[in-house]
């Protein structure tokens, strides 16, 4: 297995380029002055290594090497980023701290060393590596669409704030379900073991669809639930029985509904509903979820849903009369906290 090569930074003379760096960089704090105890404080090592290495440096006409650490081999080039003291890890945070900025995001760190090193370890490695050091810890990914436009995005959030209050704004959206909602994707075990799941449903079975009306002050107002997925046909007949009684003449509260750009929201019949109330409606930009809080709230409703699901009883009942009562433990208090996430002032 080729081993992972360094750039040249003093005397060519060495069989094992895994060595090379560690024991360059011990050779060179030495020369520079530094004392054996400080360098072995720089490099997280032990002072007896430093020693050893600076005995192979005199006695073996050049050749450094320096003894294992971590839990990698020294023929294996996977060592040089093996644990928290391994070289390559060092390396990448001076080259981080030398920056002066240590909350720099993980992708830019990784470029850096991309430049300096000819091969770099995955985030993984780096974030497990370096994560007290840096602060980076390993979360589920909040995606973002490649097309979306981050300036448009923000400027329509900056004037959602500066034209209208949040106890104004009403969110509109659908989600579905199904029995595989239901699932849950983590779990507990002894170490060593694997966490099992005895109660997973393998069969997504019926859909279920909820269009969610949402504010801040009062969370889910209402909700209407169908089998299947929603048309234009359908979406327009639970708007007029569930959002239209709601909504109050604008600047009142209740009077500003946002949608996002779903194709069967985008009609006139719903224009018109809304205007007709003497309410006004604002379009998201394009995958723009971030400043939707409903989203969050759907997030949340159905982590409640894999709780109720549990209970051996209630994992029996239909996932309508779930979904039902997972929205009706989105409290006022949560809603505040997801327009709060969303950038509502």
């Amino acid at each position: 297995m080729e081993a992972h090569r360094c750039r040249q930074t003093g005397p060519a003379a060495l069989a094992d380029v895994v060595d090379k760096w560690g024991a360059r960089r011990i050779v060179m704090l030495r020369e520079r002055g530094e004392e054996i105890p400080q360098i072995a404080a720089r490099l997280v090592t032990s002072v007896s290594t430093v020693k050893r290495t600076l005995d192979h440096a005199r006695s073996n006409n050049g050749e450094l090497r320096v003894p294992q650490q971590g839990k990698g081999k020294t023929d294996d080039p996977r060592w040089i980023f093996a644990g928290p003291r391994g070289p390559g890890n060092l390396y990448h945070l001076e080259c981080t701290m030398d920056a002066s900025d240590a909350r720099r995001e993980l992708r830019l760190v990784h470029e850096q060393v991309d430049d300096e090193m000819e091969d770099v370890p995955a985030y993984s490695t780096m974030t497990e590596a370096l994560r007290k050091k840096l602060d980076f810890t390993r979360k589920q990914l909040s995606n973002r669409a490649f097309e979306r436009d981050s300036v448009k995005c923000q400027n329509w959030i900056n004037r959602m704030n500066t034209t209208y209050a949040r106890e104004q704004i009403v969110n509109v959206d659908e989600t579905g379900s199904t029995k595989k909602t239901l699932n849950e994707m983590f779990g507990y075990s002894r170490s060593g073991t694997k966490a099992r799941g005895d109660k997973q449903f393998f069969h997504k079975g019926q859909l279920y669809s909820a269009l969610g009306i949402f504010t801040c002050e009062d969370a889910f107002i209402d909700l209407d639930v169908v089998r299947g997925g929603y048309n234009r046909a359908r979406f327009l007949r639970a708007c007029k029985k569930r959002l239209v009684p709601i909504l109050q003449p604008y600047p009142l509260p209740r009077s500003v509904v946002t949608l996002d750009g779903c194709i069967i929201h985008m009609c006139w019949e719903l224009v018109d509903m809304i205007h007709k109330t003497g309410a006004i409606i604002e379009f998201l930009e394009p995958y723009d979820p971030e400043h939707h809080p409903i989203e969050p709230a759907f997030r949340h409703m159905k982590k409640q849903m894999k709780r109720f699901a549990r209970n051996p009883k209630m994992r029996a009942s239909p996932v309508a009369d779930l979904i039902r009562l997972a929205a009706q433990s989105v409290t006022p208090e949560a809603a505040h906290a997801f327009f709060t996430e969303s950038e509502y002032l």
